[in-house]
């Protein structure tokens, strides 16, 4: 027999080694449970329904910032850089997301609009200067909503 290190070891020295009682009435008032429902038993268990949505929803909120204004020198820099743009070059775009929550909105027109600032990296999918939308891998981004635009050149 090994010697006993543990506390539980030690206190259950006696019995660790033992098999399990077989008898008819250990059968009967103990029976084992089947291997699948085990699982079960370590299910993660939810006291409050709806909490972590709440939860979540709250921590979004928090990072929602109003839309950052740019500056007219700004602003003209990336008019240039999108008139630049070719079709599957890589660049790194910020640009900001207006949060829209499904409800109406009732905040006055001169209040500014809340939303997330994303950073992306990708090739340039599409420039559509109709619409004045910027495709990036699957993600369109509207002119009015990039913050700043950086060509990342290419990898040796």
């Amino acid at each position: 027999m090994k010697p006993l290190r543990t506390k539980a070891a030690r206190i259950y020295g006696d019995i660790i080694e033992k098999s399990r009682p077989e008898d008819e009435d250990s059968r009967i008032r103990h029976p084992r449970m089947p291997i699948p429902d085990r699982a079960k038993i370590f299910a993660p268990f939810a006291a409050l329904t709806g909490y972590e949505k709440v939860i979540d929803q709250k921590s979004a909120e928090a990072l929602l910032v109003p839309r950052p204004i740019l500056a007219e020198d700004k602003l003209e820099a990336l008019s240039v850089m999108l008139g630049q743009l070719q079709k599957g070059q890589t660049v790194q775009v910020a640009f900001f997301r207006q949060e829209t929550t499904g409800e109406p909105e009732h905040t006055p027109t001169d209040s500014p609009s809340l939303g997330v600032c994303y950073t992306q990296i990708g090739a340039v999918s599409r420039i559509d200067t109709d619409s004045q939308l910027l495709t990036i891998e699957g993600t369109e981004i509207p002119f009015r909503d990039i913050l700043e635009l950086i060509p990342v050149p290419r990898s040796v």
